[in-house]
């Protein structure tokens, strides 16, 4: 369908085509790249019931881009989105619950929405619900099994951090079987995006030659100093 198609099956109501608009004007495709435009069609894709509109739109009253601010009119347009099962709409109220925006903080709520996010594929919720279950907010001790298998899928999904704190759960052996082979190898793949606290782990694990490595001090060095130079301040000590 040519944008001029697009247009006009939204002008005559039709929701996805309204929200297509939408999307070209907040992307600039084809079309230059105007915020207020395609919030003007989110918001009649939103008010035609197109989750992924309300999502978008909510996204916009959540910053403040373009509008002035509104986290409850976000919270709103976030929930009609998650009601329809929107993977992203429930992440962002997964969010809001767990910071308390729009909504009274709470955690069981926050942990329910990161739930549905991540079995809709939503990696970040899935990070975030691993992080809930390691630190033991919901039952007042830690699940190590839980938090784990959402690390991994997050993991595998290329979320650096999710790629270090399973690393971290192999070197403790929490939730999974103490290998340091298995540790090494979730470190290099955080390490690979930069992840400050695994080029240190990696490093460590490189200067002492465990987890399958052979021991290297130049390499530890030079671990040491990228991990440094991304902040971290252990490192900036061993150089």
């Amino acid at each position: 369908m040519t944008t001029k198609e697009l247009i006009e099956a939204a002008q005559g109501g039709d929701a996805n085509a309204q929200y297509q608009i939408g999307l070209l004007h907040a992307l600039g495709k084809g079309i230059p790249r105007n915020v207020k435009a395609a919030q003007h069609w989110f918001s009649l894709a939103a008010n035609n019931g197109h989750a992924d509109a309300q999502c978008n739109l909510g996204f916009y009253f959540a910053t403040g881009e373009g509008m002035d601010q509104d986290v409850d009119m976000a919270f709103k347009l976030f929930e009609l989105a998650a009601n329809q099962g929107h993977g992203q709409a429930c992440c962002n109220l997964g969010r809001f619950y767990a910071a308390g925006i729009g909504v009274d903080e709470n955690i069981h709520r926050s942990a329910e929405y990161y739930q549905k996010a991540a079995e809709a594929g939503i990696s970040e919720a899935a990070y975030n619900l691993g992080i809930i279950h390691y630190n033991g907010v919901l039952q007042g001790k830690p699940n190590f099994e839980e938090a784990t298998k959402y690390f991994l899928q997050a993991a595998e999904a290329g979320v650096a951090e999710a790629q270090y704190a399973l690393g971290l759960c192999y070197s403790n052996g929490e939730g999974v079987d103490l290998d340091d082979e298995q540790a090494v190898g979730w470190y290099q793949k955080a390490a690979d995006q930069d992840h400050p606290s695994a080029l240190y782990n990696l490093a460590v694990y490189t200067q002492s030659g465990l987890g399958g490595l052979e021991e290297n001090e130049a390499i530890a060095r030079e671990l040491f100093e990228k991990a440094a130079k991304n902040g971290h301040e252990r490192a900036k000590e061993m150089v």
